[in-house]
């Protein structure tokens, strides 16, 4: 099986930040995004991972590249316009298709599971019925208020998509940004800039295709879209470290992969994650959540407040960064 990250967007919700690097190569827990969705493609042991880019393209294919991948990887450059999520598909054509179903996975997000299988339930379950695209989803009381919903009838098929259900009853899922498609969609992906979902999957129904669901029960997703979320991830994924708990040992083995020497220190209000070769002053303090990058400088008399460091960073002596993600 062949599989292709997304990582062509331009993450326009989390300027300034993404003016500096393409969003999927942000550092989260001192490694960057696309290392959490390219973690579970390794785990199914691909043939291939195509990896689109557009923004930036020279910081996602560093990103991709610091990961060591067992499995090789090819890039795709969109230009001059940018594809969108079924044109950039369409686009690594001829990379990704090789007669086989493949999967397609967002490089800008966290997902953690309560087993230690990743994807591979969701490729299980597409090859029952190998309907067009099989989607990887939860159930989300928001759907249908501030969520949108992959919307679904009796029998398990996707009826449509979108905040309100486009007929009568439907359930509505939450869609994890994770699919399998088989090599048939490329009838259905017009030329230029697409959506998978609104443009591709919806004509694909119209003709008479099948499109199923996985629905993964309580996942912890998270989709990281601008400064504020990211922290608030940052503080869940810290605490899940912290506890201990089933999706903590998901990230643990996670950030083995691609860390060594990093560990996290809990106090009163307080959780800090300490990754190789930090350089702390003394009298420095932590308050809240905070990520200390790869060889990063807090000088003397500095606070970090609930923010994130990214690795090589020096904070200033005297400083107080309260909020923030400082590359």
């Amino acid at each position: 099986m062949n599989a292709m990250i997304l990582a062509a967007g331009f993450g326009n919700r989390f300027l300034p930040h993404t003016g500096l690097m393409a969003k999927p190569a942000l550092p989260f827990l001192n490694q960057p995004l696309i290392s959490y969705t390219h973690y579970y493609l390794e785990q199914l042991s691909v043939d291939k991972i195509v990896v689109n880019t557009h923004h930036l393209p020279y910081t996602v294919k560093a990103a991709v590249e610091s990961l060591k991948s067992k499995s090789p990887v090819v890039f795709t450059e969109e230009k001059p316009n940018i594809l969108g999520s079924g044109g950039g598909i369409g686009f690594a054509k001829g990379p990704l298709e090789n007669g086989e179903a493949f999967l397609v996975a967002n490089g800008d997000e966290v997902l953690l599971f309560q087993h230690d299988r990743g994807f591979s339930p969701l490729v299980e379950a597409h090859k029952v019925s190998k309907p067009l695209i099989t989607h990887l989803v939860c159930e989300n009381p928001e759907v249908g208020k501030t969520l949108n919903g992959v919307w679904v009838d009796e029998q398990g098929w996707v009826r449509g998509y979108g905040r309100k259900a486009p007929e009568p009853g439907l359930k509505g899922f939450h869609f994890l940004g994770v699919h399998v498609m088989e090599p048939k969609v490329f009838r259905y992906i017009p030329e230029g800039e697409s959506n998978i979902l609104y443009d591709v999957a919806v004509r694909a129904i119209e003709a008479g295709e099948k499109i199923a669901v996985h629905v993964e029960e309580n996942p912890q997703w998270f989709e990281t879209g601008n400064l504020d979320s990211y922290l608030e991830a940052t503080t869940k994924c810290l605490s899940h470290l912290v506890n201990q708990s089933v999706y903590g040992t998901g990230l643990k083995n996670i950030l083995d992969r691609y860390q060594k020497n990093y560990h996290v220190e809990a106090a009163a209000g307080t959780q800090v994650f300490y990754s190789e070769n930090v350089h702390v002053a003394d009298d420095a303090a932590f308050v809240g959540s905070v990520v200390l990058g790869h060889d990063c400088h807090v000088q003397a008399a500095s606070t970090i407040e609930s923010s994130v460091v990214a690795a090589h960073v020096k904070v200033a002596e005297g400083q107080h960064r309260k909020n923030e993600l400082i590359l």
